[in-house]
């Protein structure tokens, strides 16, 4: 990767100050000369977070549970990141959370010169996934045939460890923020960001996360038994009749459908493609 392109990109790491997880992330995009500036995050253990009656409205109707403290507090630390970009000059801000890890540097210098090189090919708001998952595969159209590493999604990414915006998206996103007064719409990318971005995902991962529990994951995993949907909500949903009674008020129908039926879709995909896989072997 050439020096041309690597100074246009910054990294943003998030973590607890007691306890941060990120130090040989740090060290190892310092090695390969990236500016990196740690930002410390809120503990949800320890902190009030005020819930407001919105709040709790909205992250009811998304994710069927009022969200934990932790969750709160990582949706605000990404919105810190944010508000540090802005106030940089940096025309791509790459966001991380100290739990990731570099797979490949070849991955990740494939990576940014892809971004790079699309940018100056379009005016579009993007948000690059660098990890891929489950929900992160489905690949259901390409951007262009000479595009090697990332492809469109038609659904919002479920893993918000590592990924790229870029200046216009980072602008446009800060604005609808800035006019939010909820953070409860989810625990990784809010349904409202399909308003403003468009989701990119990798081909392969460039990052990965270490596998150590976080507060989120701990507490998400006990409150994992409140997400389970009834059938009544899921035919509610998937017929439209939750947006239309009360889903216009927190999300466009764009947003609706993917985060909804887009992820439904995805998780299809995935399980087919790992079933064929399976029968393969």
């Amino acid at each position: 990767m050439t020096s041309e392109v690597s100074c246009k990109f910054r990294f943003y790491v998030l973590g607890l100050k007691d306890g941060f997880r990120g130090y040989k992330l740090v060290e190892d995009l310092k090695r390969l000369n990236f500016e990196v500036e740690i930002v410390w995050g809120i503990d949800g253990r320890t902190s009030e977070i005020f819930v407001s009656d919105l709040d709790a409205h909205v992250s009811i109707f998304f994710s069927n549970r009022i969200l934990t403290n932790a969750e709160r507090a990582t949706t605000l630390g990404h919105w810190k990141m944010f508000e540090n970009a802005l106030r940089g000059d940096e025309d791509f801000s790459v966001f991380l959370e100290d739990d990731a890890k570099l797979c490949d540097f070849n991955l990740l210098d494939q990576s940014l010169t892809e971004i790079a090189d699309s940018n100056r090919k379009g005016k579009a708001n993007h948000l690059w996934l660098l990890i891929k998952r489950d929900f992160n595969e489905a690949r259901v159209w390409r951007q262009r045939k000479d595009s090697k590493f990332f492809s469109n999604t038609l659904t919002i990414p479920t893993l918000s460890s590592a990924y790229v915006i870029n200046r216009r998206g980072l602008i446009a996103l800060s604005k609808a923020l800035g006019s939010r007064e909820t953070t409860g719409h989810a625990p990784d990318f809010p349904a409202f960001y399909a308003d403003y971005l468009r989701f990119k995902v990798p081909a392969e991962s460039v990052f990965d996360v270490t596998g150590e529990e976080s507060v989120i994951g701990n507490e998400r995993w006990l409150m994992a038994r409140y997400e389970k949907y009834h059938s009544a909500r899921q035919i509610a949903r998937f017929t439209m009749v939750s947006w239309l009674v009360q889903g216009r008020k927190y999300s466009s129908l764009k947003s609706y459908l993917l985060y909804f039926h887009g992820r439904k879709l995805s998780h299809l995909k995935s399980k087919l493609h790992r079933d064929r896989s399976g029968r393969e072997r």
